[in-house]
């Protein structure tokens, strides 16, 4: 690309970029030593938004830096678009120490230089507790693999993960999911439908690979929350499946919420956010998440720093999981 921009004497460079039409992956140089972070709309050359574009950047400090972009749901990456990129300066502990931009930067790609996507479709159902799901499409690009999948409208339970492998005619297992965007799903459900792998497009004919699912995770459409109260620590509701337990701590004067799973189960955690008591509305933990891990009483924590209510309703993010035979 070899194209810089300054702004208030910070100066960005993106150095190349490796594409495809549903993934570009940017190079870039800061001038500063400290670690940067990436936020970035894209338009196209009129200067219309483009709908379903992802953008993801970690910190980063090293000479050449990085983000990412993800075209979801349907969406391709046009071979000419305009980025508009604000950059973040952050210290060692993750405080912000400054913010710079917009840089505004004009690119097209040169769709002879990438490989065209190599589109199967398998079109296969299979039915799972009583749920039917139908593999829809596999999409093998230069960066990586999608697997997108369709639920049958009768299911009792929306589809929240699958996990699943690809198999190779020489019996080599594919099993790694992408670095950054695990899955997208639909706009209006919990469902996630599309997933995606590391790239398997140079592992010779596509139709020679087998595509094993492994399990799934669902969420009962009439799924109520589960209500937990922060005085007494009584809980009232179905717990997800694999959790062994629900509790009340008391950490720094604040009430935490501490979830308990049974030995073996691996499944992420259980509940995805809380209802507001206000507006009913599904909010993120103010506290965020921690793990800790397998072995001890309890594997996740949910702070609740400055929480005025005695009671919290937990939305779960699951109710149960299927091991595929």
């Amino acid at each position: 690309v070899g194209q810089s921009q300054t702004v208030d004497g910070m100066t960005l460079t993106l150095d190349s970029v490796i594409a495809d039409e549903r993934q570009v992956v940017v190079f870039y140089r800061a001038d500063t030593d400290l670690h940067t972070q990436v936020s970035c709309e894209m338009t196209d050359q009129n200067g219309a938004p483009l709908q379903n574009i992802s953008c993801i950047s970690g910190s980063d400090s090293d000479d050449v830096r990085q983000f990412e972009i993800h075209a979801i749901a349907g969406q391709e990456i046009p071979a000419a678009f305009c980025l508009r990129l604000s950059l973040k300066l952050s210290d060692d502990h993750g405080e912000t120490v400054a913010v710079y931009g917009p840089y505004v930067f004009q690119l097209t790609l040169d769709r002879s230089k990438s490989a065209p996507e190599r589109v199967l479709t398998p079109d296969q159902t299979v039915e799972l507790d009583g749920q039917r799901l139908t593999v829809e499409t596999v999409r093998l690009n230069l960066t990586r693999t999608a697997v997108t999948v369709s639920t049958d409208p009768a299911n009792t339970a929306w589809l929240v993960d699958l996990d699943f492998h690809f198999v190779g005619p020489d019996g080599t297992v594919y099993d790694v999911p992408d670095g950054s965007l695990a899955a997208t799903g639909s706009p209006d459900t919990p469902e996630m439908l599309t997933y995606y792998w590391q790239s398997l497009y140079f592992t010779g004919d596509p139709t020679d690979l087998r595509l094993v699912l492994d399990g799934t995770l669902w969420l009962e459409k009439d799924a109520a929350p589960v209500v937990v109260d922060l005085t007494d620590g009584g809980v009232q509701g179905t717990l997800p499946e694999g959790v062994a337990s629900v509790t009340v701590a008391s950490v720094a004067d604040a009430p935490e919420i501490r979830v308990a799973v049974e030995p073996g189960v691996e499944l992420g955690q259980p509940f995805r956010g809380y209802l507001d008591p206000e507006t009913g509305e599904e909010r993120f933990f103010p506290g965020g998440m921690s793990y800790h891990g397998p072995g001890g009483d309890w594997a996740y924590a949910y702070p609740l720093p400055d929480f005025p209510y005695n009671t919290i309703a937990l939305a779960p993010r699951y109710s149960f999981f299927t091991e595929a035979d």
